[in-house]
C-alpha cells in the first residue's frame, strides 16, 4: 500500500515515532488517525499550514503511514 500510495520513499520514515512530540500540531494529527473513523464519517479532515520548514509534510506524511498501518487506503 505504501509503494502506490507515496510518491517517494522518503515519506516512508515520516512517523509519529520519528516525530518530535513537543511539536505544537503533533496531538491533533495523532488524534486524527485514532478517531479517523468518525472524523471520516463526519467528512472532516485537518488542514495544516505555516511557512516552509514548519512540518506540514511531515505531519501529513505521518497520518497517512499510520493509516495505512491500519490497512485505511484513504
Amino acid at each position: 500500500m505504501k509503494s502506490a500510495g507515496l510518491q517517494d520513499s522518503t515519506f516512508f520514515d515520516y512517523t509519529f515515532a520519528n516525530s518530535d512530540e513537543t511539536h505544537p500540531c503533533a496531538k491533533y494529527a495523532r488524534r486524527y488517525v485514532e478517531h479517523f473513523a468518525e472524523f471520516q464519517k463526519n467528512g472532516q479532515g485537518l488542514l495544516f499550514w505555516g511557512n516552509v520548514g514548519t512540518g506540514k509534510t511531515f505531519l501529513a506524511g505521518c497520518i497517512a503511514n499510520a493509516l495505512m498501518e491500519k490497512n485505511i487506503p484513504e
